[in-house]
């Protein structure tokens, strides 16, 4: 089924009223979808600057999508334009991890049409498209990137509530048992956490079973389903290992974050490891310290800055949050500008819900989260969780990238914070495999590095 068109494009190029906005960013401008935006990132180089569309002067000082032709008011990307174009004049609205649908009544055809008989037909067969199990993911993006619309009042008309469950509701309710079980086995790794199940709970399904005494959490995406991190208990069970595979179709089967002390769990010759990555672990003292030659270039960028500057580090509030998603994107378009990399530049765009989910619930997930103003501008912020009672881990950190010697002021700032005072440790996660993150990663000098790895049956 695909999505029902109402709307016909000679009633658009009639009104002229669509594609064209007050500004660059905000709720009634034009959003993508990770892979809406990897996609036409590739045909269309530009199009898109922090999940929404790239736009231009128009001819009465408003701006235009850049796909826009101004002459005609055709669309250049018409066959592959966004959901969010396709969809209007309905309106998907995020409320409290609820999808609802509603109306612009500013548009023409809604006004003309809302008095129809064909008008409940229209609302049903737009629910049904976004109701169907194929787009279930592709809603689950949606919750974490789209605005509320019913703050708007008259402007727009509740239609419909979109039949969708959002998984992150399965890990709210078993949270303190989720944290029990996290945590039992050395070393402690940044996936092993309630905080980063609920962070990718807009990218993947998760379901929980126990098994010969290991809780095992699979995480599903697209049809395919792993388990997110080895079997979680004291010690790691070879039979909850085999009911994991028996259930895991496929060749995508695996169990992904496996420490190197994890791996003589796993038989040899039934099993292959790969290497994923290494997380880097600091000892959070010395770098809140900064002492000794192997500081010195971070202490001269911090200096450097702080003659330049003067910071305010003070805590995260909720008012800061849209400031901080402003800040995220565009931080977001100067890394993906500055790295060629597919992979990465996905991984990046992927991250958005990440950050917004982080922030919408740090409270309830126990977050400790910090950021810099400059002359009351908030031009960087950095949120971490507890990990075990001696290590930290540093989940978000995002700075205003013109700002130099900004990442290394808010990185030993957060260190030196106070409220981190009881950890020896700080988990600062991995590289992507990307060596200039790996540069800078190294930089801080870490007290050690822990590899992690995919498990997968042998061929």
């Amino acid at each position: 089924m695909s999505l029902p068109q109402g709307v016909s494009s000679d009633f658009c190029l009639q009104c002229r009223g669509c594609c064209v906005f007050g500004a660059s960013t905000g709720d009634w401008c034009a959003r993508l979808m990770v892979e809406e935006e990897i996609a036409l990132e590739k045909s269309v180089p530009g199009f898109s600057f922090g999940g929404y569309v790239l736009t231009k002067p128009y001819h009465d000082g408003r701006l235009a999508c850049r796909c826009l032709n101004a002459d005609d008011h055709r669309c250049r990307v018409y066959s592959q334009r966004p959901l969010e174009c396709r969809l209007y004049p309905f309106l998907l609205s995020s409320e409290k991890d609820k999808l609802k649908l509603y109306v612009h009544r500013a548009c023409p055809w809604v006004q003309e049409r809302r008095h129809a008989p064909q008008w409940l037909e229209d609302i049903a067969g737009v629910t049904r498209f976004l109701g169907l199990p194929a787009n279930h993911f592709l809603l689950k993006a949606v919750v974490a990137a789209f605005p509320d619309y019913s703050r708007y009042g008259d402007e727009v008309e509740l239609v419909a509530e979109i039949p969708f469950e959002n998984n992150a509701d399965l890990l709210w309710q078993r949270k303190a048992e989720l944290n029990s079980w996290f945590g039992r086995r050395e070393p402690v790794l940044s996936s092993r956490s309630f905080v980063n199940a609920i962070a990718w709970s807009d990218a993947f399904d998760f379901t929980v079973e126990e098994a010969d005494g290991n809780l095992l959490l699979y995480a599903r995406q697209q049809g395919i389903e792993f388990l997110y991190c080895p079997p979680l208990g004291d010690q790691i069970s070879p039979r909850a290992v085999e009911a994991a595979f028996s259930r895991m179709q496929g060749g995508a089967a695996r169990i992904e974050a496996v420490a190197l002390n994890e791996l003589t769990s796993f038989d040899s010759v039934r099993y292959r490891a790969h290497l994923q990555g290494e997380e880097y672990y600091y000892e959070r003292a010395r770098v809140a310290a900064l002492s000794g030659n192997g500081y010195r270039s971070k202490r001269s960028d911090i200096n450097a800055f702080l003659k330049k500057y003067a910071p305010v580090f003070r805590p995260f509030l909720a008012t800061d949050r849209q400031a901080c998603l402003d800040l995220f994107d565009r931080w977001l378009d100067n890394r993906r500008t500055s790295y060629e990399d597919d992979i990465y530049r996905a991984m990046l765009v992927e991250n958005r819900p990440v950050h917004r989910r982080l922030m919408e619930h740090a409270d309830a997930l126990g977050l400790t989260g910090r950021v810099v103003e400059i002359d009351g501008v908030i031009v960087g912020y950095t949120f971490g969780y507890r990990l075990s009672d001696d290590t930290f881990c540093v989940a978000l950190e995002v700075t205003l990238p013109e700002l130099k010697g900004l990442p290394s002021y808010i990185f030993r700032e957060f260190c030196a914070d106070a409220s981190l005072g009881s950890f020896k440790f700080i988990n600062a996660m991995d590289d992507f495999g990307m060596p200039g993150v790996a540069r800078a990663k190294r930089s801080w000098r870490p007290s050690h590095m822990e590899k992690v790895y995919s498990v997968c049956l042998t061929p």
